[in-house]
């Protein structure tokens, strides 16, 4: 499937609004796992363009990396903004043990993997994926701990066609919405 990964239908889609899809489906196994988990979107985002099913295959992939890296419980962060230069950011923050120095050089590499039972292809297919999105994706592990993902994703052409044929949506401001999913 790594291999053969289609080419992405790239329609105008609401990443904020995918991402929260995405938490939504996987709320229950990270409650589970005890994993708070925390998404905050900037309003008014700009759609980006792509292909809705590769990319929340991306998403979910993240998040049950991010799900298995904090075995004992943790908090998951999710961020989701314009980044400034055209663009709209996504980030992913767990506070997971992070990702030892000696091995975040590989982590995008095809069949690498720490996991016993990992296929080590996650990765490498969340970089697939972003990459034909026209995207970029950085990892990294701050000082304070925990892994951080970063995806950028190009803002939709203003003439593209929004999914489901619906008219782009405007708005502006700054402000940020919270939504909490709490380990119950």
């Amino acid at each position: 499937r790594f291999v053969r990964l289609p080419k992405p239908k790239l329609v105008r889609l609401d990443l904020g609004a995918l991402a929260a899809s995405v938490l939504e489906f996987s709320g229950g196994e990270l409650s589970l796992a005890r994993i708070e988990v925390e998404l905050k979107l900037e309003p008014a985002l700009p759609e980006v363009g792509a292909d809705e099913s590769q990319l929340r295959q991306a998403l979910l992939n993240l998040v049950r990396n991010a799900k298995e890296a904090m075995e004992r419980g943790g908090r998951l962060r999710v961020e989701v903004a314009r980044s400034g230069d055209g663009q709209v950011r996504l980030v992913l923050a767990d506070s997971g043990p992070g990702i030892p120095p000696e091995n975040l050089g590989n982590i995008f590499e095809p069949f690498f993997s720490t996991k016993a039972k990992g296929t080590g292809l996650g990765l490498a297919l969340v970089q697939q994926i972003v990459s034909e999105h026209g995207g970029r994706i950085e990892v990294d592990c701050p000082p304070e701990g925990g892994t951080r993902v970063t995806i950028l994703l190009p803002m939709a052409a203003r003439a593209a066609t929004p999914a489901g044929g619906q008219a782009p949506v405007g708005g502006g401001g700054s402000a940020t919405a919270t939504f909490s999913f709490p380990v119950p």
